[in-house]
């Protein structure tokens, strides 16, 4: 499930944008076909999800120093797939 509706009060303003909140989750996904004994394999997988919109306003020389300490996030690389029932 993704958040798909923009921020209603940001929309006409000149000093604010609708700005998409994302958040790393796992999740099960099942094999695309099940084995010989017709039971399916789940696995494991990272996904980003978009969870809520926000409206935030313009960033100025001042608090851009401080919000982007905060703000940033590092990526791992995909982790393997990995069953978790059969």
């Amino acid at each position: 499930m993704q958040a798909r509706s923009p921020c209603i009060y940001c929309i006409g303003s000149p000093m604010n944008e609708c700005v998409p909140v994302s958040q790393n989750t796992t999740v099960l996904q099942k094999s695309a076909s099940p084995s010989p004994d017709g039971s399916y394999i789940f696995y494991e997988r990272q996904v980003t999800v978009t969870v809520e919109f926000t409206c935030a306003g313009p960033r100025s020389a001042g608090n851009a120093a401080t919000t982007s300490a905060t703000t940033k996030t590092t990526t791992k690389a995909p982790a393997e797939d990995i069953p978790l029932a059969k």
